[in-house]
């Protein structure tokens, strides 16, 4: 009678193992398969995210900042999801281990107590079933992928929102006039022949640690002024003094350009509002709306006058160099206003173009800036 209950009980356990393990390792299989759907169709989901606010970047529809937020939060949600659907499988897939491995327990008691006589079957967990400390790294692993996506996108124009300061060319085109003591402006010259520009390069640095309100910049321009005479006249220089005379020929264009090499300083509000990326913040520059005032001072690199008139049928052109008495540097206050990128400015300078006449003229001029970070 034992020997029946001992061949009973060994059916009975050999039966039973046979049955389990592959219901363990099929449900293992299963989860693991609908865990790398869930991926696939979530990763999928996001490039094609991706791709359509890249389209309106490229449009201008959508800065660059509000882009990469809008990226941050696309990948941002896709991990969230990809973690709320895949912690109930990645569960039940360690439930279905800690049970293979129970089995396997069992069967090597019942070695020991010798019920169960055959050699212990090595393939009760099969290769490819995830251990415990797999099944628990997976969400991590998964989430490391998913931030380094997000800086690759976050972070791939040229601006870098964790630097404190920022490079920037400058381009700058105004209107250019002089402003004395008898009037605003000087009558003998034209407003839209006159005019100003400057090219730069420019930093701008975060004056506080932690807050984006104040900014400094300062740099290094070349800015080129043009006065364009409104009649048939030019500059002749009469002793130390500097006038404006007749021209005795029929005059087609009198042109008198000026070139400095200027260093520009300015305090800069800037209402750029600062975004965090998981758990750090950062501070983008000219981002929003902006204002500044500063100064700047330069030196005279070179003047020149040019007359182009009429003589016996043909056009001729009559270039003059020299110092005009004109100052050898210049100093002046600056002020701008705008959003972004752009900006409308005013300069005034505090010297007067010319040292020694009897009438003091300060050069002015008001325009439009960009400064491309």
């Amino acid at each position: 009678m034992k020997t029946l209950y001992f061949f009973l009980l060994l059916a009975l356990f050999a039966v039973g193992r046979a049955t389990a393990q592959p219901d363990y390792t099929a449900a293992i299989a299963q989860r693991k398969q609908a865990i790398d759907s869930i991926v696939k169709s979530e990763k999928e989901q996001l490039r094609i995210q991706l791709k359509e606010i890249d389209k309106l970047i490229e449009a201008n529809k959508l800065s660059q900042q509000e882009g990469r937020k809008r990226k941050y939060m696309a990948a941002k949600e896709t991990s969230d999801r990809i973690h709320k659907k895949t912690r109930a499988e990645v569960e039940k897939i360690s439930e279905s281990v800690q049970q293979l491995k129970q089995l396997r327990q069992e069967e090597l008691e019942a070695v020991k107590a010798n019920v169960f006589s055959p050699p212990l079957d090595t393939t009760v967990v099969p290769k490819d079933t995830l251990s415990k400390k797999q099944t628990d790294s997976i969400v991590q692993n998964m989430e490391k992928v998913f931030r380094e996506k997000r800086k690759k996108y976050f972070f791939e124009d040229k601006q870098d929102d964790t630097k404190r300061t920022h490079e920037a060319v400058v381009l700058a085109m105004g209107f250019h006039n002089l402003q004395s003591a008898n009037s605003w402006e000087n009558p003998h010259f034209r407003w839209w022949g006159s005019k100003s520009v400057e090219v730069g390069y420019q930093w701008n640095t975060r004056l506080f640690k932690n807050a984006n309100g104040v900014h400094l910049l300062y740099g290094l321009s070349w800015k080129m002024d043009k006065l364009k005479m409104q009649q048939a006249s030019y500059f002749v220089e009469n002793g130390d003094r500097t006038e404006i005379k007749p021209y005795p020929k029929e005059v087609l264009k009198s042109k008198f350009k000026t070139n400095y090499l200027i260093v520009p300083l300015t305090i800069e509000f800037d209402f750029s509002s600062p975004y965090q990326i998981e758990e750090q913040t950062y501070y983008p520059a000219q981002s929003a709306f902006r204002l500044g005032v500063g100064a700047y001072a330069g030196v005279l690199v070179s003047s020149k006058q040019k007359i182009k008139y009429r003589e016996a049928g043909n056009e001729v052109k009559e270039v003059t160099r020299g110092d005009f008495n004109l100052n050898p540097w210049t100093f002046g206050l600056s002020a701008h206003i705008g959003y972004k990128t752009f900006a409308f400015y005013a300069r005034y300078s505090m010297v007067p173009l010319f040292q020694h006449n009897s009438v003091d003229e300060y050069p002015f001029s008001v325009g439009i800036r960009f400064e491309f970070l």
